[in-house]
């Protein structure tokens, strides 16, 4: 066994798409082109469009701060809920938000199940795209580089009826849920 209790084949899997996700980035950076890189992040200065800094702020960094910034970020959150496909990289920092965790968490979704839901999200609002980007760019910076379809099978399900429960609250704008106190 290797560290972190993987089997050699395992971690050699790993660098392989580690290696292929830096390349995929490197090609992208080095062309001087980033039109499919900003194609990949549309939206995210779209005029109107939650800023994704407001996205990621902390309800509990903001008991003390000013009342109209804390509403306007519980606004940002229900507009960005409202319609994820409209904002998609608004919707990926919210999936990587303690918010969002704290969310999965309260329905009984297992710590390491966390980022499998989102993707399973991304792909349930049609932002194939974005959850491309969103796997390299997990796969780079945390070696985390395999997909819900590669995990045992009872894992596959309690990703797939998290997401269920999840999608259905975003669908049915349960905000009181989705805006908990707290995250």
């Amino acid at each position: 066994m290797t560290s972190y209790g993987l089997q050699a084949d395992q971690a050699k899997k790993i660098l392989e798409r580690r290696t292929a996700a830096r390349s995929q980035m490197k090609r992208l950076c080095s062309t001087g082109d980033a039109s499919g890189f900003f194609d990949a992040l549309k939206n995210l200065s779209k005029p109107g469009a939650p800023s994704t800094g407001i996205i990621m702020t902390r309800i509990e960094g903001l008991n003390n701060a000013d009342g109209l910034y804390r509403q306007q970020h519980i606004q940002a959150l229900t507009q960005m809920l409202a319609s994820p496909s409209q904002y998609p990289a608004q919707f990926d920092r919210w999936l990587d938000s303690p918010g969002f965790s704290k969310v999965a968490k309260n329905i009984g979704v297992p710590t390491g199940a966390v980022s499998f839901i989102g993707d399973a999200l991304m792909a349930r609002f049609g932002l194939e795209q974005m959850l491309n980007y969103r796997r390299t760019r997990r796969c780079i910076g945390f070696f985390r580089c395999f997909t819900a379809n590669e995990l045992p099978e009872a894992q596959q399900t309690t990703v797939e009826a998290a997401a269920d429960q999840l999608e259905m609250l975003i669908r049915t704008q349960r905000w009181d849920v989705l805006v908990a106190q707290g995250d």
